[in-house]
């Protein structure tokens, strides 16, 4: 197997990014009302927009970048770059989410 060049894998990548946001957006927006109470449309859509968007670049790493990563570095570098990656993207997903709360941009409530 080949590694793929530049142009080919930043192409795919920012595919799979645009995809898998528009998708999970669209999952989140439709099933997130069963368990929490917005305020108003506007938090409902950015809510739904900064909890999707970390999960979509995990999964653009997942199946873009880090296939690549794995052929160049082995499992185990990846699985630890990975995992980093995770973490992270969690803690700024949480730190947005409650940052927005803070300013009440987002009006919310758990049922």
């Amino acid at each position: 197997m080949q590694i793929m060049d530049l142009t080919s894998l930043t192409v795919t990548s920012v595919a799979v990014l645009i995809g898998s946001w528009v998708l999970l957006f669209l999952l989140c927006y439709f099933l997130t009302p069963y368990y929490i109470r917005y305020g108003d449309q506007r938090s409902r859509a950015i809510y739904s927009a900064v909890y999707s968007l970390p999960f979509a670049i995990i999964i653009c790493l997942g199946f873009g970048v880090m296939p690549q990563v794995n052929q160049v570095y082995g499992f185990w570098p990846t699985i630890i770059v990975a995992l980093i990656f995770v973490l992270l993207l969690t803690l700024f997903q949480n730190y947005v989410v409650s940052e927005l709360m803070k300013r009440k941009v987002l009006k919310m409530e758990k049922k």
